[in-house]
This record gives C-alpha cells, sequence and structure tokens, in this order.
C-alpha cells in the first residue's frame, strides 16, 4: 500500500466547478506522446473523456476543475510530470459496499489503465461528471451489475489521498440487504471485466483481509 491522507467532507457537501485545466506549453509534447504510446498499446479501448481535478477543498465544498483522461494518465505515467506544470489532483469514487454477509472488494481485472491484480473497495472509478452520487451509482450498475434500486442514497463519509498518485477518491457508503451468493451472481451475469473476481469479507475478518493481502491493495 501506499501512504495516504484522509480529508474530511461532510456528508452535504457541495461541488464548484471552475475553468478547465490548460496543458502549459513545455510540457504538451511529452504528455501527447505519453497519449500516443498508451494508445499504440491499448488501442480503441482507452479513450480521452472527460476528468476532474481538485483545486480547492473545505469539509462543506469542493472546487473541481475539467481535466483530460490524459492528464491523469500522463500524472500517472510519469510523476515528475507535477514539478513541470501538470499539478493535477485527479478525483474518483470509491463506494464502500455492505451486504448482508460483509463488505465487498473487487480485484481490478487486466483490462484496467492502472493497478490491475490489485485489491480496493468496489465499486470505484475516476469523476467525470460533478455529481459523485449519480457516478457512484452508475459505477455499481456496470461494475457490479447492482441497481441503484437495491441501496439506499449514498452517504459521502470523508475523502482518501494517494500519496504518490495524487489521486482523491470522494468514499461514499452503501449499502445492500442482497446476500453475498446475490452480489456474486449479480456480477456474473451483468458486471464488467473492471473486477477478476470480488471478494466478500465478513466485518470481523476485514482486518486480518487487509493484513493478509497488505502487498495487493
Amino acid at each position: 500500500m501506499t501512504a495516504i491522507n484522509v480529508l474530511a467532507l461532510d456528508p452535504g457537501f457541495e461541488i464548484r466547478v471552475v475553468d478547465a485545466f490548460a496543458t502549459p506549453q513545455g510540457i504538451a509534447a511529452r504528455v501527447d506522446e505519453i497519449w500516443a504510446w498508451e494508445k499504440q498499446e491499448r488501442g480503441a479501448q482507452l479513450t480521452n473523456g472527460r476528468a476532474y481535478s481538485l483545486c480547492g477543498h473545505a469539509p462543506d465544498c469542493l472546487t473541481l476543475q475539467p481535466i483530460e483522461y490524459r492528464h491523469v494518465l500522463a500524472r500517472r505515467r510519469a510523476p515528475d510530470l507535477a514539478r513541470a506544470g501538470l499539478a493535477i489532483r485527479p478525483v474518483g469514487v470509491t463506494g464502500v459496499l455492505s451486504c448482508a454477509d460483509g463488505l465487498v472488494l473487487g480485484r481490478r481485472g487486466d483490462p484496467v489503465a492502472s493497478d490491475a491484480g490489485l485489491w480496493e473497495a468496489a465499486p470505484a472509478g475516476g469523476l467525470d461528471h460533478p455529481d459523485p452520487t449519480a457516478q457512484i451509482l452508475g459505477e455499481l450498475r456496470e461494475e457490479l451489475g447492482l441497481d441503484a434500486s437495491r441501496v439506499p442514497p449514498p452517504v459521502a463519509c470523508g475523502m482518501v489521498e494517494d500519496v504518490a498518485s495524487g489521486v482523491i477518491d470522494i468514499v461514499l457508503r452503501l449499502q445492500s440487504d442482497a446476500s453475498a451468493d446475490d452480489i456474486l451472481a449479480i456480477h456474473k451475469a451483468l458486471g464488467t471485466d473492471e473486477y477478476s473476481g470480488l471478494a466478500i469479507v465478513k466485518r470481523e475478518d476485514v482486518a486480518a483481509f487487509l493484513e493478509a493481502e497488505r502487498d495487493h491493495l
């Protein structure tokens, strides 16, 4: 695991969006080079969609700046670009989903752009529009196959920053009365290959699971 920072966030927080990020001229060529290489490696499955960077934080308000996914990928592939002008803090969403039998964790599949094979709280994804609640419910349906009608409204409980990558995730609690067997069956039938597999871990076993998988989180 990498070092993390935990940031406070009120459940009823607001979002303010400012003008879009412009790639500094001094690093534009390198950003383009990284993107071209990634496209050559991954083909049509890699698209340059909208993303957001955190540029201001208070517990009751987040200030977001529109960026492109190619900025996120360049920041991850070449961390030194942060000091050269790519000083973005990409924002994602992570759902802490509890079902009737425990906490739902997903092992990231081979097709994902980063961290393949590692476990994470599921669902999760990059923020591509300024509505984290809608985003996490969309990820829930797409990645796990679980419809929004199966969970009460998500509740924001904080943010977690991965210090190495600069990525910040808005963490939202999700609760379902579905059983572990239901979750696994729904994921197999309707979910995507974002996760190669799921683990449903009983609350009392979470600490032991995290310790056992500490090099794969």
